[in-house]
């Protein structure tokens, strides 16, 4: 596929999912992507797999689907009306198709404690025994076999290259895509300083973990500005609960994100704010006596 046919229907992704809360044109996205909207439809489906439309309905779904777990004092028609649909009647009906069954069953069937396998009672005991604002997981309670370290943190904006990863997350998920941005990087700057973060773009107990997207990241210089396949973009700063955590396998950095939502969240006064969550790399596990990956998983928050 041509470079930069990629690029321009990156863009043109990238516009869909910041403005997925008000109306989009045809027209619009395919200038963002400095393409036709006479044939824009035809490429976006070429590049993507799907239509504009049918992405576009999809994102909206998912994002709502990911509020309803996670806003449980937002209502239902509140949730459909700030993801763009019409109405909660057309809401309603398109979330079922999607999902097979209705936003209220949904919710109920599916909250971040039953995800994650805990029981009030279970999120009573914590609540008198430690501060949400930081908590140390030993791994018996947690069922994770590694420490989980958890602290609300200001996070810094990070100016990075990537590339984008579409299909099912895991640990060597985005690999090749960080040997290419790295071979890159070394011959255009040093990168002794150089952060590698994955943009975690989708919740995989929600979209299809064939279309679940994964940025792969690695920080850059001010004056280094990426071409073809090489995206640029900020991944923004602001207040992040973090989780700090050694893992050896994917099963295990899907129990520590178990355990932010499932038992922090519910033990503090903040929610997930609405935009992608992020993790850090901090070493190469080939270097590590056990050959784990050590990860801080940033996930955005607001006060409730």
């Amino acid at each position: 596929m041509n470079k930069e046919y990629r690029k321009r229907i990156r863009r043109a992704e990238e516009y869909i999912s910041q403005n997925l809360h008000q109306e989009l044109t045809l027209e619009e996205i395919a200038g963002k992507a400095c393409f036709s909207k006479y044939h824009f439809h035809r490429i976006f489906k070429a590049v993507t797999g799907e239509a504009v439309s049918a992405h576009i309905r999809r994102l909206r779904l998912e994002k709502a689907a990911n509020r309803i777990l996670t806003e449980a004092g937002e209502s239902i028609t509140e949730i459909a009306l700030d993801c763009g649909f019409g109405s909660s009647q057309n809401f309603a009906t398109a979330f079922k198709k999607q999902f097979g069954c209705s936003p209220r069953t949904f919710r109920e069937q599916n909250s971040y404690e039953k995800l994650a396998g805990v029981k009030k009672n279970n999120v009573d005991a914590l609540a008198g025994a430690e501060s949400p604002d930081h908590i140390i997981q030993d791994g018996s309670n947690s069922g994770i076999k590694t420490n989980l370290w958890i602290n609300l943190m200001e996070m810094p904006t990070y100016r990075v290259a990537y590339e984008r990863v579409v299909g099912p997350y895991g640990l060597d998920t985005s690999e090749a895509a960080f040997k290419n941005l790295l071979k890159w990087a070394y011959r255009k700057f040093s990168v002794d300083t150089t952060i590698a973060i994955g943009i975690v773009w989708d919740n995989p107990e929600v979209t299809d973990p064939e279309q679940c997207r994964h940025d792969a990241c690695i920080t850059i210089p001010d004056h280094i500005v990426p071409k073809g396949n090489i995206g640029q973009q900020d991944v923004t700063g602001g207040r992040y609960v973090v989780g700090h955590c050694e893992v050896s396998n994917y099963r295990e950095l899907e129990q520590a994100y178990e355990e932010i939502f499932g038992r922090w969240f519910p033990l503090s006064d903040y929610v997930p704010a609405d935009k992608a969550a992020y993790e850090i790399y901090l070493n190469n596990p080939a270097n590590h006596p056990r050959g784990s990956l050590l990860i801080d998983i940033c996930i955005p928050v607001e006060k409730i």
